[in-house]
């Protein structure tokens, strides 16, 4: 059995007449609008984990009773809209001196549940202007593309007990969390740099030279993919999941195809950011990772190289070969005296 929606709910915010109005979802494209949603939701991929700043907060308590009984009753169905309307009054009162309006909308509820845990989705869908097809006049509705800006998902086991509470919000607006939801973030950012940085990491490893059998290992593969690892988190920029993926991973051509998988190596990836408290949406914190760029590799017993990883040309600078049945690395030098200190010809250079 797949998801199944036990619940679901639309109500219009209307700041003008300060209520929240019902829309019903007997209407079959309604309906369908909401099932592209809800699946949008759960299959988000950039999101950020939160806590309740309190375990009585209204949100949080309202959604509780809802997954414990697994049905809306009437005393409560309006609760939250009615909770968000306060919320999104309040914040554009706030903005209304800088010209800012907040976007007219939606707010959609479902609850829902496959074999093993129970989902409440909170979504804010924005109305936006289009041109109708047949009347060539300009319209209001809900956009298919780009449906929701906002959405809180609350997860809970098959226990009913609360798992995580996963927040999206393009705007990042605080009122969504701080007047709305009651919420406060999980993980700094420098803390989710680390935590992902290590998870990834872990992964590439046991993919590449995490075999018993030496002969199914690839530890070329292993610093390469862990080099363009660094090269990702050594900018300070906003880290987006598919983005992340792309650069590491999508163009990447393994050394010994016969030992790295990449399919199976990217949904290691994806399967372990989806079962973990990790957040796919943060600010990079390039900082807290460069203890980890340094890898020290014994040469022999007179020499060990120190190699600070995350250069683009990687492949250019060190390399190793044979001669003469003999193993050798070869390594670029940019500094004059290194290369004076090693070099045994007629004269100096």
């Amino acid at each position: 059995m797949g998801l199944e929606i036990i619940f679901s709910q639309v109500h219009n915010i209307n700041r003008d007449t300060h209520t929240v109005e019902e829309r019903s979802i007997a209407n079959e494209d309604l309906m369908e609008y909401v099932r592209l949603l809800m699946k949008d939701i759960i299959e988000n991929k950039n999101y950020k984990h939160y806590k309740p700043i309190r375990e009585t907060t209204e949100i949080n308590v309202v959604v509780k009773k809802y997954i414990e009984n697994e049905k809306v009753d009437d005393e409560t169905k309006t609760n939250i809209a009615e909770k968000y309307l306060e919320a999104e009054v309040t914040a554009q009162e706030l903005v209304k001196k800088l010209g800012v309006e907040i976007k007219r909308g939606y707010l959609v509820e479902a609850l829902m549940k496959d074999e093993e845990k129970y989902y409440y989705i909170i979504s804010k869908s924005e109305i936006d202007s289009y041109l109708d097809d047949e009347t060539t006049k300009r319209r209001t509705g809900l956009p298919y593309k780009d449906k929701t800006l906002k959405s809180a998902l609350y997860i809970y086991n098959a226990e009913k007990e609360r798992e995580s509470i996963l927040i999206s919000d393009k705007s990042n607006s605080e009122y969504w969390v701080k007047q709305f939801l009651e919420v406060e973030q999980e993980n700094k950012d420098d803390v989710s740099t680390t935590k992902i940085f290590s998870m990834i990491d872990a992964v590439i490893k046991r993919e590449t030279i995490g075999s018993s059998d030496k002969g199914a290992r690839s530890r070329v593969d292993y610093y390469n993919l862990r080099n363009y690892l660094i090269m990702y988190f050594k900018q300070p920029r906003q880290f987006v999941y598919d983005e992340m993926m792309a650069y590491i991973f999508e163009e990447y051509v393994p050394e010994h195809p016969q030992v790295v998988n990449m399919t199976r190596l990217k949904a290691a990836v994806y399967n372990k950011v989806k079962s973990s408290k990790y957040d796919t949406t943060f600010n990079i914190v390039p900082s807290v990772i460069n203890a980890k760029v340094k890898t020290v590799f014994k040469a022999n017993s007179c020499v060990d190289v120190q190699v600070k990883s995350g250069a683009e040309n990687m492949r250019d600078l060190i390399e190793s070969f044979v001669k003469d049945e003999t193993a050798y690395l070869q390594i670029k030098v940019e500094d004059e005296d290194t290369f004076k200190s090693f070099y045994h010809g007629k004269r100096e250079v």
